[in-house]
């Protein structure tokens, strides 16, 4: 059976395995892009296998800050409260990924709510966790940042490397 890693860390493995049936498998050939930054979004996106790259779109054109692997996910703002993403997600190589949208979360929150209460709660532990490591070094920021200064934020916000 397939498994969901981390975003799971608070369910059963009946719950696990009930989630995993709410999300489908999708394919990504490389250099597909997944989410624009901008445009609307209302899915998670579980890497199972490969790696996506996450880019911020800054004036002088779109700034690479991080990359998600195996056991990484992407898309849970937008997942918990749909609208405009704020980075756009690209494969970088073929990739596996499973989506859950906002409209299944809704539905699983009537059917399987401590589920949903759990994946909620790892979500936000792993929002807080990168908030908290880009505090710290906003913290450490020098009254002029040197160039390159907030892509090193940026990449503890979005993942900086395969987590």
């Amino acid at each position: 059976m397939a498994t969901l890693g981390a975003l799971t860390r608070h369910l059963t493995a009946h719950e696990e395995a009930a989630l995993l049936d709410h999300m489908p498998a999708r394919t990504v050939p490389a250099n597909t892009t997944l989410i624009v930054a901008g445009e609307p979004n209302d899915s998670l996106f579980f890497v199972e296998r490969g790696e996506l790259l996450v880019s911020l779109p800054l004036e002088k054109g779109p700034v690479f800050v991080g990359a998600r692997g195996a056991g990484a996910w992407v898309g849970e703002v937008t997942l918990l409260d749909p609208g405009s993403a704020s980075a756009t997600i690209t494969a970088a190589e073929d990739s596996t990924v499973r989506v859950l949208s906002a409209a299944t979360l809704g539905a699983l929150t009537q059917t399987h709510p401590t589920l949903v209460s759990h994946l909620v709660r790892a979500i936000s532990e792993d929002l807080a966790h990168r908030i908290r490591a880009a505090g710290v070094v906003l913290d450490d920021a020098p009254a002029k940042a040197p160039a390159g200064f907030f892509t090193g934020v940026f990449k503890k916000l979005f993942g900086g490397g395969a987590s």
